[in-house]
C-alpha cells in the first residue's frame, strides 16, 4: 500500500511540475536582465524545466528513496506525455514538443545524476 501511494504522489507532482515548469518560464522571460528569446532553449526552457525538476526531485525525496528504480522513470515518464499533451493542445509544432522532451530529458539526467551520486554515491570518510 505505501509504494502504491507513493506513486500516486509522484504522479501528482509530476503533473504539477508542467504548470510550474510554464509558469517558471513565463517568469523568466518576463524578469531575465538579458536578452532570452533568441536563445529560448538554453536561456529559457532549459532552466526552467531544471528548477521544476530540482524542486520535484525535494518534494519526492522519500518516494525516491523507497524505490528510485520505480519512481524516477513513472516521473520522468508522466511529465513527458503530460507536458506534451498540454503544448500539443496549443497547437505547438512537433519541433518544439520535441525540444521540450530533450530538456526534461536533459534535466532529469542532470538532477537524478546529482540524487544517485548523494545517496547512493561512494562514502567520503578517508581510507587508511
Amino acid at each position: 500500500m505505501k509504494t502504491f501511494g507513493l506513486g500516486i504522489w509522484v504522479f501528482v507532482v509530476a503533473v504539477l511540475s508542467v504548470g510550474f515548469s510554464e509558469i517558471t518560464l513565463i517568469t523568466w522571460l518576463n524578469n531575465a536582465p538579458m536578452e532570452v528569446t533568441s536563445h529560448l532553449f538554453w536561456l529559457g526552457i532549459v532552466p526552467a524545466i531544471c528548477v521544476a525538476v530540482g524542486l520535484a526531485s525535494i518534494l519526492m525525496f522519500k518516494a525516491l528513496a523507497h524505490k528510485p528504480g520505480v519512481f524516477i522513470p513513472l516521473y520522468v515518464v508522466t511529465f513527458i506525455i503530460v507536458h506534451s499533451i498540454e503544448l500539443h493542445s496549443f497547437f505547438n509544432p512537433i519541433e518544439d514538443i520535441a525540444a521540450y522532451v530533450m530538456a526534461i530529458l536533459m534535466a532529469c539526467l542532470f538532477w537524478y545524476v546529482v540524487w544517485w551520486r548523494r545517496v547512493d554515491g561512494p562514502s567520503h570518510t578517508p581510507e587508511g
